[in-house]
């Protein structure tokens, strides 16, 4: 279940913080963060070599894109297109609402089911097959803390987002400029979870070959902030190595 956490503030130096873990099965193969598409030469993101998309990416107009399962929807269907494409196509496009406003357009058959994260310096939000009505949904990221999992936006069913919302609402918050994000790598790294609730969780999961196989930082600065934005990225499994920054 791989998770999103973001931070939006308004009228801040740095209106936008992210936080993800990728959970995937161990032996999908995948390369750190790197300009991987010569055809999208603006995008950075982690390259999943399986389906040639992305899991998280940025581009050169500070646009984050991050795409997520749904619960209970099945890994692999040959007729489907990989959601990883999504992240490529979202930062096609120079802000976070002229994505989502042409992403909302999408054949909702042509993926397996998905939440899409888009979020720039000034807009955020989660794109999603609306399994009700059989359409692609939109929903805003409210200001402050909000949580994405399989089971959508801040959604009281996960117990993930039961368990550590709260841990990172009364957590020191990063501080970019000085690439100090150490009190969210412990949480993105933490394995901690209550017994009645299950392991899965747990921020940090390692079972049966499945697990949270790399975690990614960023921070976006506000439009004229002489700092560029800020991508640190674990090369490994985030209690297994350390983040590290990368060039943007």
């Amino acid at each position: 279940m791989c998770t999103v956490v973001i931070l939006r503030r308004k009228n801040h130096d740095w209106p936008l913080i992210i936080g993800a873990n990728r959970d995937e099965q161990f032996s999908r193969p995948w390369k750190e963060p790197g300009y991987h598409w010569p055809e999208l030469s603006d995008v950075i993101g982690g390259l999943d070599e399986e389906g040639g998309g992305s899991w998280l990416a940025l581009n050169k107009s500070g646009v984050i894109a991050s795409v997520l399962n749904q619960s209970n929807t099945p890994n692999q269907e040959e007729d489907k297109r990989s959601r990883g494409e999504l992240v490529l196509e979202a930062l096609n496009h120079a802000d976070a609402r002229d994505a989502a406003e042409s992403l909302q357009y999408l054949n909702p058959e042509a993926y397996r089911p998905f939440h899409l994260v888009v979020a720039d310096n000034h807009d955020a939000y989660v794109i999603y097959t609306d399994a009700r009505v059989g359409t692609i949904s939109i929903r805003e990221i409210p200001i402050g803390y909000s949580m994405i999992t399989r089971y959508g936006l801040n959604a009281e069913i996960c117990l993930r987002t039961k368990n550590y919302l709260p841990q990172f609402k009364t957590s020191p918050v990063p501080d970019p400029v000085k690439k100090d994000f150490k009190h969210w790598e412990k949480l993105l790294k933490s394995s901690v979870y209550d017994v009645k609730d299950g392991s899965d969780s747990a921020m940090l999961i390692n079972a049966n070959g499945f697990g949270t196989v790399t975690s990614s930082l960023l921070a976006i600065p506000k439009p004229g902030l002489d700092h560029p934005p800020v991508f640190l990225a674990t090369p490994d499994r985030p209690d297994n190595s350390q983040f590290i920054a990368v060039n943007v």
